[in-house]
């Protein structure tokens, strides 16, 4: 009477997995170590090296004039 209802005294059932864990886990790694698509910029590449219109000696120049 002040037992919960649907509650059963008997043992859970083993629970079956469909796949084996070995597939899972690399799975798992492959997509550790590939990029977020989640990411802001996903897919942007990287950036490309601008070429300065000044170059090093010249900068470097400027700098100690001032």
């Amino acid at each position: 009477m002040f037992g919960a209802k649907g509650v059963s005294s008997r043992v859970a059932p083993a629970l079956v997995a469909s796949t084996d864990r070995g597939g899972v886990r690399n799975q798992a790694v492959a997509a550790a170590h590939s990029a977020n698509p989640y990411a802001e910029g996903y897919g942007q590449g990287v950036a490309p090296i601008l070429a300065g219109t000044v170059d090093r000696a010249t900068a470097r120049g400027q700098q100690l004039a001032l």
